[in-house]
């Protein structure tokens, strides 16, 4: 059983995620899109150590190949942030969701797509003392969950 969980403020430079307690690092791409009807979509796209680039199952495949890193949010930074945490071994049946550590259930779906493209710029010497953020340019993050509600209609979220 693997636990991915995803803490994020909705926007992509405040976005960090986890493999069973571990923070990555080096992703490409992270596509999760799992429903009722027994679609079950969890991958991933990353550039390892040597700058190789991967694409694999999120809850089956082996990821040892992942880049690790310490965590970029502190406790408190972390109180800021929504915690999504999905519990599986690529099973719908053997699958859980929490948030904020909580058990959610009436879940219909969950998409979940982050892209990440970081632009490195090449700049002087001057420029580059002055510019260190990494600009992201073909970036996209989407997150939605859809739950049943109690009189059988749906209603839609953003999860961060």
């Amino acid at each position: 059983m693997r636990t991915v969980t995803i803490e994020s403020n909705g926007r992509i430079e405040k976005t960090a995620i986890y493999i069973n307690g571990e923070q990555i690092t080096g992703i490409k791409e992270l596509l999760i899109a799992i429903d009722e009807e027994s679609n079950f979509n969890a991958i991933i796209s990353f550039e390892d150590n040597i700058g190789n680039v991967h694409t694999k199952q999120l809850f089956t495949d082996d990821l040892s190949s992942l880049k690790r890193k310490d965590p970029t949010f502190s406790m408190e930074d972390s109180e800021y942030l929504q915690s999504f945490t999905i519990e599986s071994n690529g099973d719908l049946q053997e699958t859980s969701l929490f948030i904020k550590d909580e058990f959610i259930e009436g879940v219909i779906s969950i998409l979940i797509h982050i892209k990440v493209d970081i632009q490195v710029s090449k700049t002087g010497f001057l420029s580059s003392i002055f510019d260190k953020k990494p600009k992201f340019t073909n970036t996209m993050f989407s997150n939605e969950i859809v739950f049943r509600n109690p009189d059988g209609t749906q209603s839609i979220e953003t999860i961060f």
